[in-house]
């Protein structure tokens, strides 16, 4: 029997499937509405369909697939709907504000009327506890532990859920956490404690405590979903091994997830920058920018030279996060964007979304605002028998309703011109998402290729990349699926770090193997499940380097080999080259000493099989013609029939705009003076016709 690898998204509007055989053959794609209430419902539904499109049983299905890679939104919807469980904060005495004192600069600095965003753990379940570790790692005020059990009684009496552990400097010594930790998991048993030692043993308070806060807040919810998903895949006789993605676009164990759930608040969208990483390097290019529109957000990426952008400091509504994870821009902008009118009548859309239910009007279930789905049926852009492959047909008199209603009405104009006018706004709004991205951080998206993704994507991605005069757009034959697709290429991937405070110098070196010892070791424990699956283990040893003195640090991966053979001037080096690249000078000449910071170690694990794309075996000479459908002009203000092509089966012709391409589970809108054609994968490729 067939044995797959099977990767599940679940987004805010859509749970897409990526079912991968044991050979490694074209991807299968599947795709089915989401279930906010029980996300595990939804996983339920689409394993139905997809034993239903083979012909088995459900359980038939489950017993052949050996892995499964998930990406779940839990713990993201727990921060930004501020629904995550009941938690108190206990840190040193005379700093329980600091998760509202926050860096203590106002992120608008005119705005009178600005008001600070609540923290996640209110103030009357925040304690301080005497006691006190110095900036060398000393005790200088031992551990009261009659606070802690005092405190104990407070929590018991508040039925907190879960409990955040973060005191000064405990990175340098975390003997009284793990002296808190044990008192409080006598007195709260069921309680999930997370303390700031084990999970990031880096300086820098605020962040280290908002991210402790975090974990412990997003825990118990991802501890109870991960628990009765992978129940409901035992009783339909699921027996392989299960992964999630993390933040870094890498994937590891439940048991490892449920230990820093706050790793997997870009769970899903992490795995684009994957997905689109492996596409553009199989189309020879090293540098490209990932768009991924679904039903409720848009989010974006940037891959230069062959790596996608990292970060370590990141803000979740307003929570800031230090863990490592993709870059990834994010805004809601999706299909399921609502359009509203503001006190002056000013079009907008999103970020407000209506979900997948009750949706847009068009779904016919109970929505009565416009959206960006709404738009697309009106102009005549989506098929309403066609939708997600003829399973949801759309309604158009529903959709015209809600955008007379509240859009076309109060500013005195068409149906149409009010859907051109919501077309219009999201594609602004993705477009600055973008710019974000590249042009304030210094890149000129001109040099990129656009790989673009999402059921919604390709709709829109000829006018953002005119707005941005990008000369290519890839739109993978998996487009619809981009992150569960890059869930399948997905490595395993665990971060360690160790703060080291000293300066860079031969006489610390030993010190410095010490460390990355010991996280090796933790490493080759915690990543042993990986060698069983295939998975080629290997490592990368990382240092945060800085000028002393100065502020911020730099991460700089380095051989350990140069450590070893204390040569140290190639690290040295590196520092240099790369501070003039991200700020335009370096103080090589000066010979101002360097200091360490932290040591970072990653382990991965690279999947040895059904990661390499195979191109196509054949391709038909010409395009297959579906039909023709009205499309809304907005420059003459009418309707016009344009050629419907079948993009399941990929042809040799060039496809000239306007046109339509019916791909299953997206549409590709090819405008006037762009032409789209097929690459010998499968994937299109678009562009307009004077940058070509």
């Amino acid at each position: 029997m067939t044995s797959y690898t099977l990767a599940i998204d679940t987004g805010g509007t859509f749970t897409d499937f990526a079912l991968l055989d044991e050979g490694g053959n074209a991807v299968e794609k599947y795709k089915v509405a989401s279930t906010p209430e029980d996300p595990s419902n939804g996983i339920i539904a689409g394993l139905q369909l997809i034993a239903q499109s083979k012909s088995i049983e459900i359980k038939s299905l489950m017993s052949r697939v050996q892995l499964i890679i998930h990406g779940t939104t839990v713990t993201t919807n727990a921060v930004l709907t501020s629904l995550g469980a009941k938690t108190a904060l206990i840190t040193t005495e005379g700093f329980r504000d600091i998760l509202e004192m926050r860096r203590g600069i106002r992120p608008t600095f005119f705005d009178n009327k600005y008001t600070a965003p609540k923290s996640l753990i209110p103030r009357h379940l925040r304690f301080g506890v005497q006691e006190r570790i110095s900036s060398t790692g000393a005790v200088l005020i031992p551990l009261n532990k009659n606070d802690l059990y005092r405190i104990g009684d407070q929590l018991k009496a508040e039925q907190v859920e879960a409990v955040a552990v973060c005191f000064m400097h405990s990175y340098l010594n975390p003997q009284h956490e793990k002296q808190a930790n044990h008192i409080l998991q006598e007195l709260l048993p069921h309680a999930y404690i997370t303390v700031s030692s084990e999970i990031l043993p880096q300086p820098r308070l605020y962040e280290r405590v908002s991210t402790t806060a975090i974990n412990s807040y997003v825990g118990p919810l991802l501890n109870h979903y991960l628990d009765a998903l992978l129940e409901k895949l035992r009783d339909l006789h699921f027996t392989g091994t299960f992964f999630i993605v993390t933040s870094n676009g890498g994937a590891a164990s439940p048991e490892l997830a449920k230990k820093i759930p706050a790793a997997t608040l870009l769970s899903g969208p992490a795995a684009g920058p994957v997905a689109a990483l492996h596409l553009c390097q199989s189309a020879g290019y090293s540098n490209c920018l990932t768009m991924d529109m679904g039903g409720t957000s848009f989010e974006a990426s940037l891959i230069k030279d062959g790596m996608p952008l990292t970060s370590r400091r990141a803000e979740v509504n307003f929570n800031a996060v230090s863990l490592p994870m993709m870059a990834i821009q994010t805004i809601g902008a999706g299909g399921g964007s609502i359009a509203w009118l503001d006190s002056g009548n000013f079009l907008h859309m999103g970020p407000q979304s209506s979900g997948a239910i009750p949706g847009p009007a068009a779904y016919n279930l109970g929505g009565t605002v416009p959206t960006c789905t709404d738009a697309a049926l009106v102009m005549g852009l989506l098929d309403p028998d066609r939708f997600l492959s003829g399973r949801y047909p759309l309604s158009l008199d529903k959709a015209s309703q809600a955008i007379e209603k509240y859009i076309a009405t109060p500013l005195g104009i068409s149906v149409e011109e009010a859907a051109w006018g919501m077309y219009q706004v999201i594609i602004t709004n993705m477009a600055n998402s973008l710019k974000e991205l590249t042009v304030r951080k210094g890149y000129d998206p001109r040099e990129f290729l656009l790989v673009v993704g999402g059921g919604a994507g390709p709709l829109h991605c000829a006018y953002l990349s005119r707005e941005l005069e990008i000369p290519m757009m890839m739109i993978p034959a998996e487009s619809s699926v981009m992150c569960a697709f890059g869930m399948l290429l997905a490595d395993l991937k665990l971060d360690y770090v160790r703060t080291f405070y000293a300066a860079f110098s031969h006489d610390n070196v030993p010190e410095m193997l010490a460390l990355f010892d010991e996280m090796h070791v933790r490493g080759k424990k915690e990543s042993a499940y990986g060698e069983s699956l295939n998975y080629r283990i290997g490592v990368t040893y990382s240092l945060d380097l800085r000028y002393r003195g100065q502020h911020n640090e730099l991460t700089i991966a380095i051989d350990r080999a140069d450590l070893e053979r204390h040569n140290l001037e190639n690290i040295v080096r590196s520092f240099h080259q790369e501070h003039n690249r991200q700020y335009g000078y370096s103080l090589e000449n000066s010979r101002v000493p360097l200091e360490v910071l932290c040591l970072r170690l990653l382990y991965t694990g690279k999947r040895q099989i059904g990661s390499d794309l195979k191109p196509l075996e054949k391709q038909s000479l010409s395009a297959r013609l579906l039909g023709y459908r009205e499309v809304y002009n907005p420059h003459a203000r009418t309707y016009q029939k344009l050629s419907v092509w079948d993009g399941t089966q990929p042809s040799q012709e060039v496809i000239e705009g306007p046109a339509i391409i019916e791909m299953g589970y997206t549409t590709v809108f090819i405008p006037q003076h762009f032409s789209g054609q097929y690459d010998s994968f499968g994937n299109l490729l678009m562009y307009e016709n004077n940058n070509t």
